[in-house]
């Protein structure tokens, strides 16, 4: 009976902590600590030279008004980690990734100097440039340090040459202060806006509501796109890939199961059979 008895209650168990874990990491995901959701969506220009952010203050409003859809907040986000930007060398537009630092970034110069926090009290113009991106548009480290880019307007000056390979935790081809690149830029101006939903919400369905109310009263909705990343596929593709694994441990258990089961019967015949005249 011991035999049988944690056989069966391993199999419950196991059946009991996937599920426990399914529910717990989709909850993770989907909520906060309260249990409100939040889902982002992403404003994407067409035009790569035009500088202006895809949300502001109209924006922030119009969005917060839609108590209807359970929206119980909205923050404006900036994008300060590999984003994309249109630089101007040598009077031509290219198209480069940069980050925005406030602090004195974690790289390993190859040439010049680094930028820091001063850099950004004072919103000084000056940028470091990867190795690759010096070498491919001045043809040398030598003829990097000191040049001008055009960025949105600001001319910066090359300071430092680093090397993004892959012990370097930034792998873009400019790394610019903070402070310098948002200037001119009120803090609730940016490309992307988190929504927090009230607990319970349907929020793939009333995201997908506040697009649509974006893309018709948006106030940069002529020059670019809306889009979001529907969490209900996504957290629905997740449970399927824990619910897969827990059939299968399971099964697995419940072979051993049936052999030890089988071991069982075994005995007890023997056992019986030998008291049998």
């Amino acid at each position: 009976m011991l035999g049988i008895i944690i056989g069966i209650t391993s199999v419950i168990t196991i059946i009991s902590l996937g599920n426990g874990v399914k529910k717990a990491t989709l909850k993770n995901l989907q909520a906060t600590k309260t249990g409100k959701q939040t889902v982002t969506i992403d404003y994407y220009v067409n035009d790569s030279n035009d500088y202006q952010a895809g949300f502001d203050q109209a924006d922030h409003t119009l969005l917060k008004s839609k108590n209807d859809l359970g929206v119980s907040n909205v923050k404006i986000q900036r994008v300060t980690k590999e984003f994309q930007i249109t630089a101007v060398i040598f009077d031509t537009n290219k198209n480069l990734t940069a980050t925005a630092v406030k602090d004195r970034p974690g790289v390993r110069l190859i040439a010049g100097k680094n930028i820091s926090s001063y850099d950004n009290s004072v919103q000084n113009q000056r940028l470091l440039i990867s190795k690759q991106t010096a070498l491919k548009n001045f043809k040398s480290i030598k003829g990097t340090l000191g040049a001008s880019i055009l960025i949105n307007g600001l001319s910066y000056t090359v300071v430092g040459i680093y090397a993004n390979n892959n012990e370097s935790p930034y792998d873009t081809n400019l790394i610019l202060p903070q402070e310098t690149y948002f200037q001119g830029q009120v803090n609730d101006q940016g490309n992307s806006v988190q929504i927090t939903f009230s607990k319970g919400s349907k929020i793939s369905k009333n995201t997908e509501h506040l697009v649509t109310l974006l893309k018709k009263k948006g106030s940069h909705r002529n020059k670019g796109e809306y889009s979001f990343t529907d969490m209900g596929e996504l957290l629905s593709g997740i449970g399927k890939v824990i619910s897969a694994l827990t059939y299968f441990v399971s099964a697995i258990a419940g072979i051993s199961l049936f052999i030890a089961g089988i071991g069982v019967m075994n005995m007890m015949y023997i056992s019986v059979s030998e008291r049998t005249q």
